[in-house]
């Protein structure tokens, strides 16, 4: 097994200098997330962790007085690694109550006595880079002695080691290191260690009046074989590290993902934080940027097909950039029939240093959804050039391998005889119409449910358009055609079998008896959202959506009809899930039901637990009282609500 390692390089570069930061957007939205949080374990992931610019290490701050950096969390051991990483004091100078600020891409803080005031500022200069910059103002009007103080602890079984003045760990993980160094140009009076706790103090030196005196501490989260030397020549040299990360959300917040109603800029805001926090550098299996479901569950360390295709839409509003980054390592895992893995992720059962592909299953065919998404924002011709093959070889891929009777309608399946795998491709593991689900061995090898599903054709439906879209912009007019063509075939197929004519409704149906399993599900508003129905077919459709005794909840637009007596008895058998509610928003909007598509929106955002204040976003939500469920900071729960509020009133 590879040594790995666990990287912060924390130094001091004292200096003296006048900072004066213009205000801008960013301070219009102070506190939006909660990061203040003291872990009282390596398992404690009740605690939100501040991330920025793909960082795999999270930070948080001290809930009480103290300044500096209480938590440090890796993402990639989804585990944190320190309570108490960096607290900074002034020594013999009485201090008065900390003002504590988060704003998007940095956290504040500041106090002052009758003598001193201290100001501090955290962000992120890169993702395998944080800094703090600390201000000590002299506001007396005689000279002020002042010696700083830094101390920090980590946690067991990790022990600090020393070797001149750098400080430094090392444990068995994915190979990374953590160390703690101090620039040899700083003069400190008394450095000190212990197996898991370390205190530096500074030499006094003498503040004038109205002076001020900076220095900034560098945590550093790096591969094992940094040259310290040119971490310090940085330390020594670095200049204004601020501006770009500042630039940054400055250009985040002015960008078409805040182009919202006043009333859900705060959600919007939320929205890209909780994507950022979950932004990840490739590293490891990850060839590309990624954005990975939520850094604080624990087991959600990796990319999933239809997660990805949501995160890449919503991201294609601030940076598209990132999206087509996260596209492009999705497509990494396809295979040369054109199958795309259902997920490549981290393996925590083994400490990380190993990864799990899922390649039983894939997931719903969202990509070239979200490649168009991404193109109506960067205009990128090129990149419609590099990945158009791969998902045409995906699309035809369903029909040889998930049509095991070729009518043209698609079921859901699996590459072995595992129902539960097949559960797994729809995206909806546990929904009610797969409660007697059976599989059956198609001439290519795998296995298909014997049911057909409105939602998946409904997304190859879409995938049908967005296809013939790119096509034409990239020049292949025939393959548009096509597309065309079988597009406008399969929406007359999914209406002559896959709608209840009784019960007005799309359902899923069986495959040899030819009966309807019906079970009001939101996947009866995705031929909506894909533009499958005609007129009268979506106007029952919004009449379903509208009731209060079925899908128009307190939190509206469940996952399963409140009629149904399954109705909140599972994960996907009832809860709100953010991007069935995408879904059937979108459709509404399309088919001209603005007013009630805005009020359901409207009644979402107020209702939802957390969306509105300083809660994060969570997995789904309960439709009955509101509370939210399982994973918190959900980057698809982000994901669907920017593309829901960028489309709000139109």
């Amino acid at each position: 097994m590879r040594k790995v390692y666990i990287l912060v390089f924390i130094a001091f570069a004292l200096f003296s200098c006048n900072k004066n930061l213009k205000l801008g957007s960013p301070l219009l939205y102070p506190d939006i997330i909660d990061y203040t949080a003291v872990p009282q374990s390596p398992t404690d992931l009740g605690k939100n962790a501040f991330m920025d610019k793909g960082s795999w290490f999270g930070l948080s701050f001290y809930s009480d007085q103290r300044i500096g950096i209480a938590g440090l969390f890796g993402s990639n051991i989804g585990s944190w690694i320190s309570n108490n990483l960096c607290q900074i004091t002034v020594e013999g100078l009485q201090l008065g109550t900390v003002e504590s600020r988060f704003y998007p891409g940095f956290y504040t803080q500041r106090l002052q006595g009758d003598s001193l005031r201290l100001s501090s500022r955290v962000f992120f200069y890169s993702s395998d880079l944080a800094v703090v910059e600390v201000d000590l103002t002299n506001i007396y009007k005689s000279p002020v002695q002042v010696k700083m103080r830094m101390e920090g602890s980590i946690f067991s079984p990790l022990k600090w080691s020393i070797r001149d003045t750098i400080i430094y760990t090392g444990f068995k993980r994915l190979g990374h290191s953590f160390i703690i160094a101090i620039a040899s140009n700083m003069k400190f009076d008394t450095l000190s260690l212990s197996p898991s706790y370390y205190t530096f103090v500074s030499k006094p030196y003498q503040l004038q009046p109205r002076e001020t005196q900076s220095f900034r501490i560098f945590v550093y989260f790096g591969q094992k074989s940094i040259n310290l030397s040119k971490a310090k020549d940085f330390v020594r040299n670095a200049g204004d590290l601020f501006k770009p990360t500042y630039n940054q959300w400055v250009s985040y917040i002015h960008s078409q993902a805040m182009d919202v109603d006043l009333n859900y800029k705060v959600v919007a805001i939320k929205s890209i934080l909780t994507l950022v926090n979950n932004w990840k550098k490739a590293y490891g299996p990850f060839e590309q940027d990624v954005i990975i479901p939520s850094y604080s569950a624990g087991y959600f360390t990796g990319i999933w097909a239809w997660d990805t295709w949501k995160h890449a839409a919503a991201t294609a509003l601030f940076d598209p950039t990132l999206a087509e980054k996260q596209i492009l390592a999705m497509l990494s895992n396809q295979d040369t029939a054109g199958m795309i893995y259902d997920c490549v992720c981290l393996d925590e059962t083994r400490n990380y240093d190993s990864v799990i592909v899922n390649n039983l299953d894939t997931k719903p065919p969202l990509a070239a959804w979200a490649v168009w998404q991404v193109f109506e924002q960067n205009h990128d011709t090129a990149f419609l050039g590099k990945v158009y093959l791969p998902l045409k070889r995906f699309h035809y891929w369903w029909y040889k391998y998930r049509d095991y009777n070729h009518n043209g309608l698609c079921e859901y399946g699996a590459r072995s005889d595992k129902v539960y795998a097949a559960r797994w491709e729809s995206g909806m593991d546990d929904a009610v119409r797969f409660d007697t689900a059976r599989l059956i061995e198609n001439d290519a090898g795998q296995y298909s449910l014997m049911q057909e599903s409105p939602d998946l054709n409904a997304f190859l439906y879409a995938d049908k358009v967005y296809l013939s879209r790119i096509a034409s912009v990239i020049g292949r007019g025939k393959d548009a055609q096509r597309y065309e063509l079988e597009a406008n075939r399969l929406a007359q197929q999914i209406n002559a079998r896959l709608w209840d004519r009784q019960d007005q409704w799309y359902y899923d149906r069986h495959t040899v008896s030819g009966r309807f399993i019906r079970v009001r599900e939101s996947t009866g508003w995705i031929p909506l959202w894909a533009g499958v129905p005609d007129s009268s077919q979506a106007a029952a459709i919004a009449r379903r959506m509208a009731d209060t005794g079925e899908f128009n909840t307190l939190v509206p637009l469940p996952t399963v009809s409140a009629s149904d007596p399954h109705f909140m008895t599972g994960y996907w058998r009832g809860p709100v899930w953010i991007d069935q509610v995408y879904f059937g928003i979108s459709g509404l909007r399309r088919y001209g039901y603005d007013s009630l598509a805005n009020a359901l929106l409207d009644k979402l955002v107020h209702n939802a637990h957390g969306m509105l204040g300083q809660g994060e976003l969570y997995e789904n939500y309960n439709p009955i009282d509101g509370k939210p469920m399982n994973a918190r900071n959900f980057s698809w729960t982000a994901a669907s609500l920017l593309l829901m509020l960028n489309h709000q009133g139109k």
